[in-house]
């Protein structure tokens, strides 16, 4: 398959998804341990990954037979669905750039609103992540104010159960031969859903907190079955004094960071900025 920069609108998506982002939300808030949080999780968009449509114009996402493709970079931005909106268009825009593969999903651009999510993947060689150990956490990290929230381990079944919503395929969350292959150690967590866990344990540790925009930057691999910690560290206040931005550190049982997120929040009750078309259906948080 040639890999080429090229751009592709999918419309007629039906992104209702009721019951399946119910599911998700009910995974994320039983892994983090809370009963708190949003109805629309914040990664519920990389579930139309599966459709058929997406699938099609989404091949560089997949490893070829030899390739290893690792997560580099991953951004949402907060997702509302206006009420009356059930199906959409997304306009997918792929890049590459030596090594590395990005995709943008400009998403609702047709329904008078837009919301982002962006991947970066790279090409790996299978030496690179046999060496790939990661940065150790250090308490200096740990502004004044930090909150930590501890999960326990995410076990197979997890993963799988989150594995069946967003379609990936990827064999290295699932299967101990294509991760060793690739030169993991064994199974490995997916980005995304440790986007997801960081939404949950933020509203834990936050409980009026509600994600504007995360991007976040993975460093090492957690392993499947291994328990996860998220240090929350607050960054900066509005000059009402609502905390506007924090940056969550993803540790390993070793204190290895994993992944580092960098988050805006949307203060209680404000309107959220839709990026693009802000003049059309702009939902407000009621918490």
């Amino acid at each position: 398959m040639a890999r080429v920069n090229k751009q592709v609108v999918v419309s007629g998506l039906d992104v209702s998804q009721e019951a399946q982002r119910a599911i998700m939300r009910d995974l994320l808030m039983r892994l983090v341990g809370t009963d708190a949080g949003p109805d629309m999780p914040l990664i519920a968009p990389a579930m139309l990954l599966g459709d058929g449509q997406i699938v099609k114009a989404t091949e560089g996402m997949t490893a070829q037979p030899g390739e290893t493709l690792v997560h580099e970079f991953q951004q949402f931005n907060r997702f509302d669905l206006p009420e009356n909106s059930t199906e959409i268009e997304i306009e997918i825009t792929e890049k590459y750039a030596g090594s590395s593969i990005g995709f943008d999903f400009a998403i609702g651009k047709d329904a008078g609103f837009s919301s982002v999510m962006q991947t970066r993947l790279r090409l790996a060689a299978r030496s690179e992540l046999q060496g790939l150990k990661g940065a150790e956490f250090h308490e200096k990290l740990a502004a004044e104010g930090a909150q930590w929230v501890s999960l326990g381990a995410i076990q197979m079944s997890d993963v799988r159960a989150y594995l069946d919503l967003t379609h990936d395929k990827n064999p290295i969350h699932v299967d101990d031969t294509a991760a060793r292959a690739a030169g993991l150690s064994g199974t490995i967590l997916p980005g995304m859903l440790l986007c997801g866990l960081a939404e949950y344990a933020l509203g834990h540790a936050q409980a009026e907190a509600r994600i504007e925009q995360m991007k976040t930057r993975f460093m090492a691999p957690v392993p499947v079955g291994e328990a996860v910690d998220f240090v929350v560290v607050p960054r900066k206040w509005n000059a009402q004094g609502a905390l506007t931005v924090v940056r969550q550190f993803v540790l390993t049982t070793e204190r290895v960071i994993a992944a580092v997120m960098d988050v805006q929040l949307r203060p209680s009750g404000e309107v959220g900025q839709m990026n693009v078309n802000q003049a059309h259906a702009i939902t407000t948080y009621v918490n």
